[in-house]
């Protein structure tokens, strides 16, 4: 079963919420995995191009704090 947050056909799906967690998944799920020494946002960038995924350079810069929260601080979210 598709977890609702992946599936096309809820009503709140979202492109770039799916775009983080397939992008997460494939490179951070496997703790060996050995990354680039590339920040995250190059990284994303990478991997959309090789999935010829088009995305804004505006849109690509909010998944990447998405994608590693650290690099907000909490306080600036209100946690």
């Amino acid at each position: 079963m598709i977890p609702p947050y992946l599936d096309p056909k809820h009503p709140n799906f979202s492109t770039e919420l799916y775009i983080c967690v397939m992008f997460w998944m494939d490179l951070f799920s496997d703790p060996n995995k050995e990354l680039p020494d590339i920040s995250v946002v190059e990284m994303l960038k990478k991997w959309l191009k090789e999935k010829r995924i088009e995305v804004e350079e505006e849109t690509i810069e909010e998944m990447s704090l998405t994608i590693e929260p650290e690099q907000m601080k909490l306080s600036e979210i209100g946690i």
